[in-house]
């Protein structure tokens, strides 16, 4: 059912059958691919601001407390945001381009953060 995928190391996005069905949008399947072009693209600090900002904490292993791991938000603004702070990422700028007010209803706090970073 995946419409995509984007390879940010060869610099190419595949596009597959379901991304050309009526139910999906186009756009919105491009400018999600896209995003992780973008976010590859950020440095640390941008994206440590995009995780603390949407939720992201991290924790550490109970059964290696020399690990760390990410924990998502307590709300996804898609199900498989929980994947990683760039599926989340890419699922936050597909909204944002594509329908901004049901990010802003989503999270004003998610959507300020687009608003401010990516919109001229």
């Amino acid at each position: 059912d995946n419409p995509a995928t984007s390879m940010v190391s060869d610099n190419s996005v595949v596009l597959y059958d379901t991304a050309f069905k009526k139910k999906l949008q186009l756009g919105a399947v491009m400018a999600h691919e896209l995003a992780h072009f973008y976010y590859e693209a950020l440095n640390d600090d941008q994206k440590l601001e995009f995780m603390s900002t949407v939720g992201w904490c991290t924790k550490i292993k109970k059964e290696d407390p020399n690990r760390i791991e990410l924990v998502p938000p307590k709300e996804l603004v898609k199900e498989d945001s929980k994947r990683g702070p760039e599926e989340d990422f890419a699922n936050h700028m597909e909204i944002f381009i594509t329908s901004p007010l049901r990010l802003e209803k989503f999270n004003k706090i998610n959507y300020e953060f687009f608003l401010k970073g990516f919109s001229k």
